[in-house]
C-alpha cells in the first residue's frame, strides 16, 4: 500500500487526518511509513496546511514527530510564510518560538508577529466557502455556494472578485473518473438546493464545509421534510458523514446506534465534538404553507446567522 497517494481530490492520507483532528490515526499512518513531508497536489503538506488554518495543536504534534519546519511548498513558502498568509498569529508565534527562520520573512510582519498584530498578509478577510440564502416578499429563492479553492489570483478589473482555481479538484493522472479532459467540468461538493411542492418552492438549504456539503444539506432537508423539524432544529441534529469507506458519527450519535453500524461491517468512527465544524455548516430557510410565515436555521457548527427584514 502505497501511503503517500493522493486521492481524487489530492490529498494524502496524513493530510485528511490531520484536516479531522484524527491525531492517532495520523500517528498510526507515521508508523507505518507514510512521509511526513508528502504533499498534495497543491503543493501543501500536513504542517504546512497546518500553519494556514492556524492548527496550533497539530503544528505541535507534526514538530513532535519530525516535520522539517523549513520544509518550502512548490511556491517556495515554508510554514511560517502559511501562517502568516493565513492570518494565524498564534501559529506564527508558536513556529517561530520552535525556531522557524524569521529572516525568511518580511521584517514590518515580523514586529507585527511579535507585537501580537494580526500580519497583514494582503487577505481581507479569513478564507473560506460562503454560503447565503435569500428569501424575498416578491417570492424569489436564491441560495448562493461560493469557494475559491485555493483562489487563483485572478480578478477582471471593474468586477472585483476573484475567480477560483476549482480544477485542483479534478484528477491530473490520465484514465480515472475525475481526469482532466477537454471539455470536461470537474466535480463539485457545492449542492445549493431548493425544494419545491406543487411547483412552489417550500425549502432552500445549502452549506459551506467542503466534501461534507452533500451529506449536510441532505440530512438537514430530510429532517424538515421527513421529521417534521424547525429550520433551526434540522440544521442542528447529530450528523452522519461517510467518506473513504468510513462513517463519521458526531458524539451525540447514540452508542447503541454506532454499535449496530459496527454490527452491519461499518468502520465507524465517532467523533469527539458534538457539533463539529468538519461535518459543513447548513443554512436552511423553510416556508409554513398555511400562513405563509417564513423562518430560517443556521448551523451551531459554525459562524452563520439569520436575519429577517
Amino acid at each position: 500500500i502505497n501511503l503517500n497517494m493522493v486521492d481524487a481530490e489530492g490529498w494524502t492520507a496524513l493530510t485528511i487526518a490531520i484536516h479531522f483532528g484524527f491525531f492517532d490515526f495520523a500517528d498510526t499512518l507515521l508508523f507505518a511509513g507514510a512521509d511526513i513531508e508528502a504533499s498534495n497536489l497543491n503543493g501543501t503538506n500536513a504542517l504546512r496546511y497546518a500553519a494556514y488554518n492556524g492548527k496550533t495543536e497539530v503544528i505541535e504534534f507534526l514538530i513532535r514527530m519530525g516535520a522539517d519546519i523549513e520544509a518550502q511548498g512548490q511556491s517556495g513558502h515554508t510554514p511560517l510564510h502559511m501562517a502568516v498568509r493565513g492570518d494565524e498569529l498564534d501559529a506564527a508565534k508558536l513556529l517561530i518560538s520552535k525556531g522557524a527562520i524569521i529572516n525568511a520573512i518580511d521584517n514590518q510582519i515580523i514586529e507585527d508577529i511579535k507585537n501580537n498584530v494580526i500580519p497583514n498578509s494582503g487577505n481581507t478577510d479569513k478564507g473560506s466557502t460562503t454560503h447565503v440564502n435569500v428569501v424575498d416578499k416578491q417570492g424569489n429563492w436564491v441560495g448562493i455556494t461560493h469557494t475559491l479553492g485555493w483562489a487563483s489570483g485572478v480578478i477582471t478589473p471593474g468586477l472585483g472578485f476573484m475567480y477560483n482555481n476549482g480544477m485542483n479538484l479534478a484528477d491530473p493522472r490520465p484514465g480515472n473518473l475525475n481526469s482532466i479532459a477537454p471539455g470536461k467540468a470537474r466535480g463539485s461538493n457545492m449542492v445549493p438546493t431548493v425544494v419545491l411542492k406543487n411547483n412552489k418552492p417550500v425549502i432552500i438549504c445549502g452549506a459551506p464545509g467542503g466534501a461534507v456539503i452533500v451529506s449536510a444539506v441532505f440530512q438537514s432537508i430530510l429532517n424538515s421534510i421527513n421529521y417534521n423539524m424547525t429550520p433551526t432544529e434540522s440544521v442542528s441534529a447529530p450528523r452522519i458523514h461517510t467518506e473513504s469507506g468510513k462513517v463519521f458519527l458526531e458524539s451525540r450519535i447514540r452508542s447503541d446506534y454506532k454499535e449496530k453500524l459496527i454490527d452491519l461491517g461499518f468502520d465507524v468512527v465517532q467523533e469527539q465534538y458534538p457539533y463539529n465544524p468538519m461535518m459543513a455548516r447548513a443554512q436552511l430557510v423553510a416556508i409554513e404553507e398555511k400562513t405563509g410565515e417564513l423562518s430560517g436555521g443556521s448551523d451551531p457548527r459554525g459562524g452563520g446567522v439569520v436575519h429577517k427584514v
